[in-house]
């Protein structure tokens, strides 16, 4: 059996999440959320960029589709959307809460440093 070792690596001690301007449509960002207070069960949630602003009147609203109904084919502007998840970040939020893969790893790092019981910043 063959191992890898994973590079040292400083985890921030706060999230570090995508910059809109920065977003591209089609391209796959991740939410990491947590099941407890005490933020030791992460779950990690890929979602794909699908647009801004895109029912008419929005300002500012940034929208995600659920990776498996996007990679199966479903889309925003169908009239049977299901079986869809859609996020939307914004109105009066700045802050698109999702990260990109690295970013979201950081996340999960912290989250293991956490359940040994060690300080995180």
């Amino acid at each position: 059996m063959t191992t890898a070792l994973f590079d040292a690596r400083e985890v921030p001690s706060h999230a570090e999440f995508v910059d809109p301007a920065a977003l591209i449509v089609g391209n796959v960002y991740f939410r990491v959320g947590f099941h407890d207070e005490e933020i030791l069960i992460p779950e990690l949630v890929p979602l794909v960029f699908i647009g801004r602003d895109l029912i008419p009147g929005d300002m500012n609203r940034w929208y995600f589709q659920d990776y498996t109904s996007f990679r199966d084919g479903v889309r925003f502007d169908q009239t049977d959307t299901t079986e869809a998840v859609f996020d939307v970040f914004g109105g009066g939020e700045s802050v698109v809460a999702v990260c990109e893969y690295e970013r979201a790893l950081d996340q999960l790092l912290r989250c293991s440093l956490r359940r040994r019981g060690k300080e995180v910043g």
